[in-house]
């Protein structure tokens, strides 16, 4: 498989799949396939417990979710995933299994009135990291990574199809990335409007008042 093509799977696999799923809440329709007392009991394990609460916490999921990003694109982990089919399933497992504990702490996490500018600034965080590594593989002269034998078969030069990969990662995941983050602060603002509106109306109806 070509670089470029692995790439674009992973960011489907992080920026679209995942989302999808944490918008779907795919687990609410399960449980109402299962049998009424094993569907009770299967509600009252799956309640939100401690450690999920933590993992979603804004810092730990941030962090969780670039960690995970930024390891598996270090040579010896993504060329060792190039090599084992079972390492390459744990690079995507751990790659959706963290997005969506990112996109779950973003859409449906509580932070008080900072929500909406936490949503921001992990987006905005994410959207730096992920843009510098794809600006890295983008601008390199030689091949991090030992794909050169399948990308030749195609007739593509590895540095050629690294670059690629890494202009996919820079500007259209990072559009997509700037996106959210800007729906996220139109939302934001709107918010804060509605809130001042709702402060204001009881003072000026009392300046009305008799």
């Amino acid at each position: 498989m070509l670089f470029s093509v692995h790439m674009v799977q992973h960011e489907l696999l992080m920026l679209v799949a995942a989302p999808l799923v944490v918008l779907g809440r795919p687990l609410v329709p399960l449980l109402w396939a299962l049998p009424r007392g094993l569907r009770v009991r299967a509600a009252r394990a799956t309640r939100p417990a401690r450690l999920w609460r933590l993992a979603t916490a804004p810092l730990p999921a941030l962090t969780l979710h670039a960690v995970t990003r930024l390891a598996w694109h270090v040579p010896a982990l993504f060329n060792a995933a190039l090599a084992d089919e079972r390492i390459h399933a744990v690079q995507h497992l751990t790659f959706f299994a963290t997005a969506v504990v990112f996109w779950w702490a973003l859409i449906y996490g509580r932070y008080g009135r900072a929500g909406s500018g936490v949503g921001v600034a992990f987006v905005f965080v994410t959207m730096l990291y992920s843009g510098l590594l794809g600006a890295v593989l983008s601008l390199a002269d030689h091949a991090f990574y030992a794909h050169a034998e399948p990308t030749l078969r195609w007739g593509i030069d590895p540095v050629d199809d690294q670059q690629r990969a890494g202009l996919l990662m820079w500007v259209p995941a990072g559009l997509l990335l700037m996106t959210v983050g800007l729906a996220i602060f139109a939302a934001w603002l709107g918010q804060s409007a509605a809130r001042a509106g709702r402060s204001a109306h009881p003072s000026l109806a009392g300046k009305d008042a008799p």
